[in-house]
């Protein structure tokens, strides 16, 4: 048998039942096996019902859960997709790299002056 990891458990057969006693990861168990053939067969477990309910949940929970101030709520469309773009996009960084070398240009121009001046 092997599990929703992919993790191959032996199973023994008891005529023509099996007893499979280990199936708290909810997903596709496959089992395969010879009985004068190859034989394949399957069946998924499911999370329990509570696991998948989807009532709102107060910000007392949320504190609880999350902890103070690390989350955001979205209340329109637009806040979601602008939060989203933000972090997946992140900020322009190119126009502060500009000014930073022209200042760092700057600097040198103005070290190698005073440093090299010729004699006269």
């Amino acid at each position: 048998m092997f599990t929703p990891n992919a993790e191959p458990q032996e199973i023994a057969a008891r005529g023509d039942r099996l007893s499979i006693r280990f199936t708290e990861n909810p997903g596709a168990y496959r089992l395969k096996g010879n009985r004068g053939g190859p034989v394949v067969r399957g069946f998924s477990v499911n999370l329990p019902p509570e696991a998948t309910e989807l009532r709102r949940v107060e910000s007392t929970r949320l504190d609880e859960l999350l902890g103070e101030d690390r989350y955001q709520f979205a209340r329109n469309r637009d806040e979601i997709e602008l939060s989203v773009g933000e972090a997946r996009a992140g900020r322009e960084f190119y126009p502060t790299l500009l000014v930073l070398l022209a200042g760092a240009l700057a600097m040198e121009q103005l070290l190698a002056n005073r440093f090299y001046r010729r004699a006269e």
